[in-house]
């Protein structure tokens, strides 16, 4: 039971709405196995969560990003559609940002 108690104290180390830049970088700091790396990306990722957490995203919301055929692709686990939509119009935007850097 204690064991349990502490897991969920870890995993919620970070508030459910984050609004600072050390906000969002713990974030991506304790979910790093979820996002493409940050050195890649610079200042991408802080951007992209931060642009999202204004439409609507928390922490609630799993956020995962893979490498697949040259190119990093976004997925986010929710029922609301609506929100949905626009979280990766804006996860695709940065995408096509990071796309377009590369070359």
């Amino acid at each position: 039971m204690e064991t349990q108690k502490l897991k969920k104290l870890n995993r919620l180390a970070y508030p459910r709405h984050l609004r600072t830049d050390d906000e969002i970088n713990l974030y991506i700091k304790k979910n790093y196995k979820s996002f493409p790396n940050a050195q890649e990306w610079g200042s991408l990722l802080v951007n992209m969560i931060r642009e999202m957490t204004i439409a609507g995203w928390n922490t609630e919301i799993p956020i995962y990003v893979k490498y697949k055929y040259g190119t990093y692709q976004t997925h986010l686990i929710m029922d609301n559609q609506e929100l949905r939509y626009h979280l990766y119009q804006i996860a695709h935007k940065y995408e096509e940002i990071y796309d377009a850097k590369k070359l």
